[in-house]
């Protein structure tokens, strides 16, 4: 519980916090994703978070952060029962160390992304799978159809579920699941491909038109998915090599008592449903792996899949989970992810230390931004309240302090920093709702947002490729800011990776 309080409030800023919070909001206010504004994942997440946008949105960022922290709470009770099922109680309590004392794994399941979300639905597709409920099938169906509607990288568990059940269990448990999971995704889906056909196909190519540039860098990029995620679950991986030298060291024994590990065996093994988690856990790794641009966090849904695997081969038979216990916090300990919560950066021999956490200082930076709009004037650290104004427009693309501030941005901004498309052409931009240099340039002159805020990355990133933009693109933009507003205030270390902020008001 320290550690995930820690991941809420000590947990560096991200960008992505701040347009799926927003895309919440935006749903909650009648908007539909792909017609109404730009969102390069499944629907589920933005429809999840307006229903529930009255308990987490007038606590701003930090209320999302703990609506996200609680659907992971729920998660993990989920794959406890799963592990105690499959390896027994020794099983589910190191199930539970491996995953909530990592500080990697609390902070993405802490922080509004898909994370926290789609692993939930898997969590309960494996509590059904592995139940003995009636429509267990159709349940475990609908929950992988749900986390394939949240990230649509994890819809390849519905085939691999759906592989295992023809193999593993016959009588057409596998034609039940697969029913209930392309009717599931047809009731997500279908209404935006009737609706919006052109900007949903759009929006769900995004990720695979990022630039990962030539053979050399794309093997790069591939170690450092390894390396990174084996420095985030060490204890994990650490596990897994030993629970395969168990395993080898109990096939020995059988070979040495006369018992032969024959063909049929093996099949026996692919039956369990600890095959099944492994299979499933490998299939979402592999496509990770292969994306353009893969990052270390995108395993976070699956990664209590391979705890879970780990715990029931290692812990069935009553192994000691001290050391265990130890490890995992040793682990905790040593994580370079704590010293993120208190270091901005180095300065050679020097450390810049952070006077508060980065949330913090967006809380009261969105309050001078919500109290100046409320009092229609300049900013003013005025007394603050949860009964907000109807939400007026902010010009930036730091969504999360829209989030914070209780305001909207203009159309086309949706995606916060990865709104800017300067190679489309005006009438695309405007169809797929992002901007070109054009369009930007024209919602800056006649904005009638009373407010703008731009951090380091207003401007900076050149989407779909996410390259660096040029001088010469977003120089006219930046003449339009100067000449629609006038510079008020700013704020030093600011949001993801501490960059300067400043703030204008209308002119």
């Amino acid at each position: 519980m320290v550690l995930a309080v820690c991941s809420l409030v000590l947990g560096p800023l991200n960008q992505d916090e701040g347009w799926y919070l927003l895309a919440g909001l935006n749903t909650a206010d009648g908007m539909m994703p792909y017609r109404d504004y730009m969102f390069t994942q499944g629907p589920v997440m933005a429809a999840v978070y307006a229903l529930f946008s009255p308990l987490w949105s007038p606590f701003g960022v930090l209320g999302g952060r703990v609506f996200t922290l609680t659907l992971s709470i729920l998660s993990l009770v989920l794959w406890c029962v799963v592990a105690r099922r499959l390896g027994g109680r020794n099983a589910a309590f190191v199930t539970f160390c491996l995953l909530a004392l990592n500080p990697v794994y609390s902070y993405f399941t802490a922080i509004p992304k898909t994370y926290a979300l789609s692993g939930l639905f898997i969590a309960s597709a494996f509590y059904d799978l592995t139940s003995q409920r009636r429509f267990r099938y159709e349940t475990a169906a609908l929950a992988l159809a749900l986390a394939a509607g949240t990230r649509l990288s994890l819809g390849i568990l519905l085939p691999v579920v759906g592989l295992w059940l023809i193999f593993a269990v016959h009588r057409f448990a596998w034609l039940r699941f697969g029913v209930a999971g392309i009717l599931t995704l047809a009731i997500i889906y279908t209404p935006f491909l009737i609706i919006c056909p052109e900007q949903f196909v759009y929006s769900q190519t995004y990720h695979a038109a990022r630039e990962g540039g030539g053979l050399f860098s794309w093997l790069v990029l591939r170690g450092g998915f390894v390396s990174r995620l084996l420095q985030g679950y060490f204890p994990v991986f650490a596990l897994l090599l030993f629970g395969l030298y168990k395993q080898l060291n109990t096939l020995n024994t059988l070979k040495q008592n006369g018992n032969k590990f024959n063909v049929f065996n093996l099949f026996d093994c692919l039956k369990s449903p600890a095959a099944l988690l492994a299979v499933s856990f490998l299939a979402v790794t592999a496509l990770h792996f292969l994306t353009p641009f893969p990052y270390d966090d995108y395993q976070t849904p699956i990664m209590p899949l391979a705890a879970v695997i780990i715990t029931a081969l290692m812990y069935r038979h009553g192994s000691s989970r001290v050391c265990t216990t130890i490890l995992s916090l040793a682990f905790l300990l040593s994580s370079p992810m704590i010293m993120n919560w208190m270091v901005i950066r180095q300065d050679r021999f020097w450390f810049d230390m952070k006077e508060k956490p980065d949330i913090i200082v967006l809380r009261e930076t969105g309050k001078l931004l919500r109290n100046a709009a409320a009092a229609g004037g300049r900013l003013s650290p005025a007394a603050d309240s949860l009964i907000s104004p109807p939400p007026v427009l902010l010009l930036t693309q730091d969504a999360y302090l829209a989030v914070e501030a209780r305001m909207r941005v203009p159309r086309g901004l949706e995606m916060g920093p990865f709104s800017y498309f300067p190679d489309l052409s005006d009438d695309d931009a405007r169809k797929f709702n992002v901007h070109n240099t054009n369009t930007l340039r024209e919602l800056v002159e006649n904005s009638n947002a009373p407010f703008a805020a731009f951090s380091g990355y207003a401007f900076a990133i050149s989407c779909p490729t996410t390259a660096k933009t040029t001088p010469e693109q977003v120089r006219p933009i930046i003449a339009a800011v100067l000449e629609r507003y006038e510079f008020v205030d700013s704020v030093a270390e600011f949001g993801q990776c501490h960059t300067p902020l400043t703030i204008w008001e209308a002119k």
